[in-house]
C-alpha cells in the first residue's frame, strides 16, 4: 500500500497479511530491572549478502521528553522509555559506517515496526522517532553513513566529496535507497530479538528526500513494507534542488526584494485565489487556477520569475526562456526559505539598506558538491547562461540514482498493470487499478513536511495502518489546523482526483478540504513476484 501527499503525500505498497492479536507481552516487561538487563543484552547473530554487522549496543532509556510544537496535534512528549539499540554496519569495498539506531519501547508495543527517512541531504534523523515511539511502534533511522563516522554534520552535504573533484558514490548510493533497507533488515531483527516474537506488520514514513526513499522502498524492496506513507517526496532530486538555486540567480541578475516585499506579494496572490474554491477562508486550494498574477516593475520581474521557475538560459530577467528546466514556486506559497533574502540594517531605521539573496542551503550544496565537486565554489554571482550549464550537469550519472522515473513507477505496479501510455478509453480501467494500491491527498495551504495556514492530516499513518490490516479504504483524511486568529480549523481531506468545493456552512469547521494522495495495493506474492 501506498499513500503520498503532494503538499505531503502518503503511498502505500503492501502484502496484505492477517495481524494475528498480540499475545502478552513477555514475562521481563513486568519490571523495569528485568527490562533494562534485556536491553542491554540484546545482540543481533546477523549474516545476510548486503552489509556487514561491524559492531552494535543497547541501552535502556528512562522519562525521555520532548517539547511539543506549535501546531494543535504536536503536543509534548513525555515519560517514554525504551530500548535504544545501535549498530554500525559497513558494505563491501565501501569503507563506510553506517549508523542505524532502533528504538524498542519497553511498554505498549503495538506489535508493529516503523522506519522513518530523512529530508534535505539527510538519509535519516531521531527527532523522526519520539512521536511514533509514543504511540507504540518500534522505530528507526539511519545517518546512511553521512556522517562519515560523527565527524561532520550530514546536512552540509560534505559527505558527497572524499576529496575535491571525487565523488564518494558509495555514500551517494546510501542516500539514494540502500541505507533505509539496511536499517529495516537491522529494526526487524532487532524487534525479533528483543520482544521474542517478530512485527506483524511493518511500515514507512518519510517526508521529502524520506517521500522519495519511500518511493524507491517500494521499487527497489518491495517486501520490506506492509504499508509506505510518503509526504511530500522530492522525487527529482538533481532538478529540483538545481532548479530551487534559481531564486538565488535570479536575485542575483536582478535585485533582492526584502523579506517583507515577498510577504506582500505572498498576501496579495492569496487574496487573489483564495475564493476560487467558494471560501475565502485564507488558504488556496487550486493554485493551478490562480491563472497570471498581474505584478510590475523590478521587484514585480523578480516575483514572477520566482513563480514561473527555472527556464533555459533566458536573455534577462523578463525572458521565458526555451524551456522549463523546473517548476517554479505555487501561487500562495510562501517565499521564505527557498527565495529567502537578508537586509541590513533595518530598512525601517533610515531608509537605506541593502539585501541579498539567501540561497536554499541543500540548493547551493547542491551545486557546489554533487556538480562542480568543490565545497569553496563560488556561486554567488551565476549568470543565467553560467546556470543552465550547472543545472544540465546536475542531471548526469551518477545522480540519476536519486532520480525518480516513469520506469520505476511503472515498475512498482503489480505484475500484468497496464501501461502509463494506454488510449483515453482505458484511462478509467487504468485509475481503478492504481486506486487499489496507492492514494494521493493534496493538502492546500499545508507547508513542505507541514505548517503553513492549511489543516494536516492528523492520522495519516493510523489511515495507512487501517487500510492494510483492516481493509479500510481511505477516501478521506481528516485534518486539523491553526488559523492566524488562534482558532483551529478542521477539514476532511479527499482523495485525488476530487477537488473540494464551498457548499456553505462555517468554512472553518467540517468542510471537504483539501486534497492529498494514497495509494494501496492488494496482491499475492507468487513465485516471488507480484500476481494481482
Amino acid at each position: 500500500m501506498f499513500f503520498a501527499f503532494a503538499s505531503v503525500v502518503c503511498w502505500l505498497a503492501s502484502i496484505p497479511v492477517q495481524a494475528s492479536p498480540r499475545a502478552n507481552p513477555p514475562s521481563y516487561h513486568n519490571k523495569r530491572t528485568q527490562r533494562d538487563d534485556a536491553c542491554t543484552s540484546l545482540h543481533l547473530n546477523l549474516t545476510v549478502p548486503d552489509f556487514t554487522l561491524l559492531s552494535s549496543s543497547a541501552t535502556p532509556i528512562h522519562n525521555f521528553s520532548v517539547p511539543g510544537g506549535p501546531g494543535p496535534d504536536d503536543p509534548p512528549l513525555s515519560n517514554l522509555s525504551f530500548c535504544n539499540f545501535t549498530a554500525i554496519l559497513t558494505h563491501a569495498s565501501a569503507a563506510d559506517y553506517a549508523f542505524v539506531t532502533i528504538w524498542l519501547p519497553f511498554d505498549g508495543w503495538n506489535g508493529r515496526f516503523l522506519a522513518t527517512g530523512g529530508g534535505g541531504l539527510l538519509a535519516g534523523y531521531n527527532g523522526s522517532l519520539p512521536l511514533p515511539l509514543s504511540q507504540g511502534y518500534a522505530t528507526g533511522f539511519t545517518d546512511a553513513g553521512l556522517s562519515r563516522n560523527g565527524t561532520i554534520e550530514p546536512s552540509t552535504g560534505l559527505w558527497v566529496l572524499k576529496r575535491k573533484g571525487v565523488v564518494d558514490h558509495d555514500l551517494v548510493e546510501n542516500f539514494a535507497s540502500r541505507s533505509v533497507h539496511d536499517m529495516t533488515v537491522v529494526g526487524k531483527e532487532a524487534v525479533k530479538a528483543f520482544y521474542e516474537e517478530p512485527a506483524h506488520h511493518s511500515y514507512y514514513t518519510g517526508c521529502s528526500t524520506g517521500g522519495r526513499q519511500g518511493y524507491f522502498a517500494a521499487h527497489y524492496y518491495p517486501h520490506d513494507y506492509d504499508g509506505i506513507l510518503a509526504n511530500a517526496p522530492n522525487l527529482y532530486t538533481p532538478r529540483s534542488l538545481g532548479g530551487l538555486y534559481w531564486l538565488a540567480v535570479v536575485m542575483g541578475n536582478s535585485v533582492a526584494p526584502p523579506n517583507c516585499v515577498f510577504a506582500a506579494y505572498q498576501s496579495a496572490i492569496v487574496a487573489a485565489c483564495d475564493g476560487i474554491d467558494g471560501a475565502v477562508d485564507g488558504t488556496v486550494s487550486r493554485p493551478w487556477e490562480c491563472g497570471n498574477i498581474t505584478i510590475t516593475p523590478t521587484f514585480a520581474d523578480v516575483v514572477a520569475s520566482i513563480l514561473r521557475g527555472a527556464r533555459a538560459a533566458p536573455t534577462n530577467i523578463s525572458d521565458s526562456g526555451s524551456a522549463d528546466s523546473w517548476c517554479g514556486i505555487p501561487p500562495s506559497a510562501p517565499f521564505t526559505t527557498l527565495a529567502n533574502t537578508t537586509t541590513s540594517p533595518s530598512p525601517f531605521i533610515n531608509g537605506n539598506f541593502t539585501t541579498v539573496p539567501t540561497p536554499f542551503s541543500a540548493a547551493a550544496a547542491w551545486l557546489r558538491l554533487f556538480v562542480l565537486k568543490d565545497a569553496d565554489a563560488d556561486i554567488t554571482n551565476l549568470s543565467y547562461h553560467a546556470f543552465d550549464a550547472l543545472w544540465r550537469r546536475g542531471q548526469e550519472y551518477p545522480y540519476a540514482t536519486i532520480q525518480f522515473r516513469r520506469d520505476l513507477q511503472k515498475n512498482m505496479q503489480p505484475e500484468g498493470g497496464k501501461q502509463q501510455d494506454e488510449h483515453e478509453d482505458k484511462d478509467k480501467d487504468k485509475h481503478e487499478e492504481i486506486k487499489s494500491y496507492y492514494r494521493l491527498f493534496l493538502a492546500p495551504g499545508v507547508g513542505h513536511c507541514g505548517g503553513g495556514t492549511g489543516p494536516t492530516p492528523t492520522d495519516d499513518l493510523g489511515a495507512l495502518v487501517r487500510w492494510v490490516e483492516q481493509g479500510e479504504v481511505p477516501e478521506r483524511l481528516q485534518a486539523r489546523g491553526m488559523r492566524e486568529d488562534g482558532g483551529v480549523v478542521e477539514r476532511g481531506l479527499c482523495v485525488w482526483p476530487s477537488v473540494e468545493r464551498y457548499e456553505g456552512g462555517d468554512v472553518f469547521e467540517g468542510g471537504v478540504g483539501g486534497v492529498r494522495v494514497m495509494w494501496r495495493e492488494t496482491a499475492r506474492e507468487v513465485g516471488g513476484r507480484w500476481d494481482g
